[in-house]
């Protein structure tokens, strides 16, 4: 008896090394399907040792509120304050990249200028917010409409948060066989919009393969904790000389980073108020009402447009204004149109 139970503990013993030993050099990972691209990968064609692409770097900004890890061999750039992209590095010359990756943050209580976030369009954006439908173009160029056409897909969720997905087939300027991948995340004090651009050759230098962007994107983290709720607000009077208030855009520039702060005003004919109000990061701003017509400024000379000294001969100066956080600063009246060539205000 004691013969035949040692025999069959020796048998397990054998099988379970021999099961170890197959099972550690053909072991299945399966990742989180997030994108609906991939569901299984194989661990044993990634080599952690010598395969560069799993070594990982890792981006983390707190003002921002959000990290992700890339591979250590790839260019990373930041552009501006609320952009970064990433990409394989450059192996020979090329006149564009043809896949990327890259995270817009676009902040929702700051009047933040679309040029400040490379590649982003405001008004493009609300569309893809608003559109309810399946299928939809964002272009109102008949020509331009299958370059711009997005398919929802199902949300995901990750850190958290859950993001409007959508697909573009036929991006505007990228290669045949390109597909656009577009996550929108709604946070708290920001939109974060994670675009991927992935290609279909895999002899292009800049391929990113399906389950190279999976893997990134598992590492996006995002939280609400930032700086985009600090800012203060600016506010005054509109003038122009005539009875009507046109569209235009009131525009605060940052003195020290040259950074710009807009609002799109549409005009009293279209329901503009005769006031404003714009907010911004802490700083010190010089504004203006800039017009098709003319730009209006808030000046020492002519504050409010109707002073004799807004003869157009009286040198003038834009009055820059500091502003605080949590701060309201008032009567910044964009009213002096009556300058002339010699005299302008300096923006």
């Amino acid at each position: 008896m004691k013969k035949i139970l040692l025999a069959i503990f020796t048998l397990a013993l054998v099988f379970g090394i021999v099961f170890y030993i197959l099972s550690s050099q053909n072991p299945k990972s399966k990742s989180v399907d997030k994108t609906g691209l991939i569901d299984e990968q194989t661990s044993s064609t990634i080599d952690t040792e010598t395969d560069p692409a799993t070594t990982m770097d890792n981006y983390s900004d707190e003002n921002l509120g959000f990290a992700i890890e890339y591979p250590a061999n790839w260019t990373f750039e930041k552009q501006g304050d609320y952009f970064v992209r990433m990409m394989p590095k450059l192996k020979k010359p090329a006149t564009s990249e043809t896949n990327f990756i890259q995270i817009q943050i676009v902040p929702k209580k700051i009047n933040v200028s679309d040029s400040l976030i490379y590649g982003f369009n405001g008004e493009n954006f609300r569309k893809l917010l608003n559109n309810t439908n399946q299928k939809f173009s964002i272009s109102e160029d008949a020509g331009m409409r299958e370059y711009f056409t997005y398919e929802k897909q199902p949300d995901i969720k990750l850190s958290g948060f859950t993001a409007n997905v959508y697909i573009n087939k036929k991006p505007w300027e990228f290669p045949s066989g390109t597909t656009e991948y577009k996550y929108i995340f709604n946070v708290t004090n920001k939109y974060v919009i994670l675009n991927a651009f992935l290609g279909s050759d895999t002899k292009d230098q800049f391929y990113i393969s399906r389950e190279s962007f999976q893997r990134i994107l598992n590492t996006l983290e995002i939280t609400d904790k930032d700086n985009l709720g600090e800012f203060g607000t600016i506010t005054g009077k509109l003038c122009f000389p005539s009875e009507r208030l046109p569209e235009g855009v009131i525009q605060a520039l940052n003195l020290a980073n040259k950074n710009m702060y807009e609002y799109i005003y549409p005009g009293s004919g279209n329901g503009g108020k005769s006031t404003y109000e714009l907010n911004v990061v802490p700083g010190e701003y010089v504004l203006r009402y800039k017009t098709n017509e003319m730009e209006g400024y808030h000046t020492n000379v002519c504050p409010t447009g109707m002073e004799t000294s807004c003869n157009a001969a009286n040198q003038r100066k834009n009055i820059s204004v500091n502003v605080e956080n949590t701060e309201v600063i008032k009567n910044i009246d964009l009213c002096d149109f009556y300058y002339n060539s010699d005299t302008k205000p300096e923006f």
